[in-house]
């Protein structure tokens, strides 16, 4: 028996579900201007360039580009869908689900069962619409309450595997979508530094370095173009 309380956040979920699946089943996939960018990036590295370093231009600065860590995890599906973009919604459409279970564990590890139950359902009802329409920023919300999570027990508790995995995750981010993960990277530093003066684990300072793993492309890059 479900108990009361868990009716409602439930049945937005469910009905977050339902709705993605009918967008999905009518191919109603939204292919505007960003997502027709990515097919042309995924088709270059299917075709022409298996080890591009950086991904889609951004649209913001001139001559900024993200990482291609989006152009990867998608080209599993493109190779295996011949690039059919119905298709691929169903491969985001499980992204998707991933996402919802990664807010409900961690939400309920951090809290409580009832508050990662709510978190998934504010979660699903914005999330309906990733489904039909997704790029690379959605790769951003798929970690991120990974990295909230970790950085929490890290404040909490200062331990330097937690330090390794904030920075870690926080680095992949700033792969999907810089123009979130850049501020937050900021952010996050100086919540660190606090910690390491606080608790005087100056040898913590090391796990900065841990960036280089995940922001690496773009250094391979600048090495490869002569900077």
């Amino acid at each position: 028996m479900i108990k009361k309380k868990y009716i409602f956040p439930l049945f937005i979920i469910v009905v977050g579900i339902v709705l993605a699946v009918a967008v999905l089943l009518k191919a109603d996939i939204l292919f505007h201007t960003d997502i027709a960018r990515d097919f042309l990036l995924f088709e270059d590295i299917a075709t022409n360039n298996p080890l591009t370093l950086i991904g889609a231009r951004s649209g913001g600065i001139g001559g900024v580009f993200h990482g291609p860590i989006w152009l990867y995890l998608n080209m599993p599906a493109y190779l295996l869908t011949n690039g059919d973009p119905t298709l691929i919604g169903w491969f985001w459409f499980l992204l998707v689900l991933v996402a919802g279970l990664a807010v409900y564990g961690i939400g309920r590890k951090m809290f409580s069962p009832p508050i990662g139950l709510w978190a998934t359902a504010l979660y699903a009802s914005c999330a309906i619409n990733y489904a039909p329409v997704m790029f690379n920023p959605f790769g951003a919300v798929l970690l991120s309450p990974v990295f909230f999570y970790f950085l929490c027990r890290y404040l909490t508790k200062p331990r330097f595997f937690d330090l390794l995995a904030t920075l870690f995750t926080l680095g992949c981010i700033i792969q999907f979508q810089i123009a979130f993960g850049g501020p937050i990277l900021i952010i996050t530093s100086l919540l660190i530094l606090y910690s390491i003066v606080r608790t005087k684990q100056y040898a913590h300072l090391l796990g900065f370095g841990i960036l280089i793993i995940p922001l690496s492309s773009y250094l391979l890059f600048e090495l490869r173009h002569d900077f």
